[in-house]
């Protein structure tokens, strides 16, 4: 190994470490990786939780389509910790259809101030006509711990709709 005239090593800079300079360097592309992987990666909660609000309007979906060929009122029973179709034949009663019963996850809860009412006095909180008429509260499905939400509502057409409201 070469030596300079003052016997020190030409290759000192190489046992120092890093400098600044590159450490600055480093940070900035792993601050430039973590980015562009959480825009990759899809928030799994916010997707979840839009699967149990597109269940719960099939559901409902189901319960305006059943009344309308059924000729009789159908509805869905609502409470905060799940759902469950129902049908009227001189009083309320769960549908037999094996889709009927879906419940919510132990981590979502169904938001409403009318649903816990509907429930406890036994009726649902949301009723189908044989006519296509719907009526429903204002719904909103979310994490219990968590921001955000996804509310359901009907279109002019009485078609559910779902929305995301919340943190991106």
């Amino acid at each position: 190994m070469p030596t300079s005239a003052t016997g020190h090593s030409t290759n000192r800079r190489a046992a120092a470490g890093f400098t600044l300079l590159e450490l600055v360097v480093v940070l900035a592309i792993v601050g430039v990786l973590v980015t562009v992987a959480g825009i990759a990666v899809p928030d799994r909660a916010r997707s979840r939780l839009e699967h149990a609000a597109s269940r719960l309007a099939a559901t409902l979906e189901d319960c305006r389509r059943g009344a309308v060929l059924s000729g009789a009122p159908g509805g869905v029973r609502l409470s905060r910790d799940g759902y469950e179709l129902l049908t009227y034949r001189g009083e309320w009663l769960a549908s037999s259809a094996a889709h009927a019963r879906r419940r919510l996850a132990p981590e979502l809860v169904i938001v409403d101030a009318e649903a816990g009412r509907a429930q406890d006095e036994d009726r649902p909180g949301v009723v189908c006509l044989p006519s296509g008429e719907t009526h429903h509260p204002d719904i909103r499905i979310a994490f219990r711990e968590r921001a955000g939400y996804v509310e359901l509502s009907s279109d002019e057409n009485g078609d559910i709709r779902t929305r995301w409201v919340g943190p991106t």
